[in-house]
């Protein structure tokens, strides 16, 4: 029987889709879009020109001209529909990405980088993980709304493809780290989750780690990094939560024991939540 208490992401695929189409606001995407659109512009000029002598009748041409010309001329309107309808594609990925550019990714991934340092004391990165993650709130009409990253720190996990559910009627369709602390109005949270055999994980402690996590199966099968400590605050925008705030690591022994480390660490991030909310407001 089902866990009736398990945190259901509602709509999972179609807000990874829509969180995917959002990394073409990545600058690199970007300037790719750029000169494609360029290249499709120049080639579809050059078709309408050139197609008017496409027509290889009553003209002296060898086969090997004659054929893909006569191609070309008899399937002029299907090739002249593609190519435009190319263009308004490629136009409409640069307008959402200068859209979506409006944040100083450069920025927030400085910052999210020196909180890991100031957050994660005595790192061992030759065996453990410490991350610092961006989460954007956003929304599709008909989809509801979910969390997507807009930064992280670091290198070694590019990757942005990381989506959970929030629903501000439904406790149950508010999944991860991240959608409890949006769930429970930006308040920060700190959280250990049980340690998992990556080899051989156990049934019972993954079932755990999922609860404890607030998981969807879909997101938790999705992570590449399971880690055991976790650390998230809301981003406020004109007294509105923006995004979530989530430091995570693998590194067990960072979970701060005591009441006064805790209170220590709570007072740490909501100052970088404030001065983060600064640079996306």
């Amino acid at each position: 029987m089902p866990d009736q208490s398990r945190r259901k992401h509602k709509w999972y695929r179609i807000h990874s889709i829509l969180n995917r189409l959002t990394g073409i606001g990545n600058a690199r995407v970007y300037w790719t879009i750029k000169w494609l659109s360029c290249i499709a512009f120049w080639l579809a000029a050059a078709f309408l020109a050139a197609v008017p002598f496409c027509d290889p009748q009553g003209q002296q041409l060898d086969d090997w001209w004659s054929v893909p010309l006569g191609s070309i001329h008899s399937n002029r309107f299907s090739i002249a529909v593609i190519v435009i309808l190319v263009q308004l594609v490629l136009r409409m990925c640069i307008w959402i990405a200068e859209k979506l550019q409006s944040l100083q990714v450069e920025k927030l991934e400085r910052v999210l980088d020196y909180l890991v340092r100031r957050h994660f004391a005595k790192r061992d990165k030759s065996q453990y993980t410490y991350r610092a993650t961006l989460f954007k709130v956003r929304s599709c009409w008909l989809s509801g709304c979910w969390l997507g990253i807009v930064a992280r720190s670091g290198t070694r996990y590019p990757q942005r493809s990381t989506v959970f559910c929030i629903d501000a009627k439904t406790k149950k369709h508010n999944t991860g780290i991240a959608g409890e602390c949006w769930w429970q109005e930006g308040q920060t949270i700190i959280v250990p989750l049980p340690e998992l055999d990556e080899i051989s994980p156990l049934l019972g402690t993954t079932a755990e780690y999922k609860r404890v996590g607030f998981l969807d199966d879909r997101e938790f099968d999705a992570m590449n990094v399971r880690s055991t400590v976790f650390l998230a605050t809301g981003i406020r925008v004109r007294g509105k939560v923006w995004g979530i705030l989530v430091l995570d690591t693998t590194d067990s022994a960072q979970y701060p024991g005591s009441t006064r480390k805790s209170n220590r660490r709570r007072e740490d991030l909501e100052f970088a939540a404030v001065a983060l909310g600064e640079l996306v407001s």
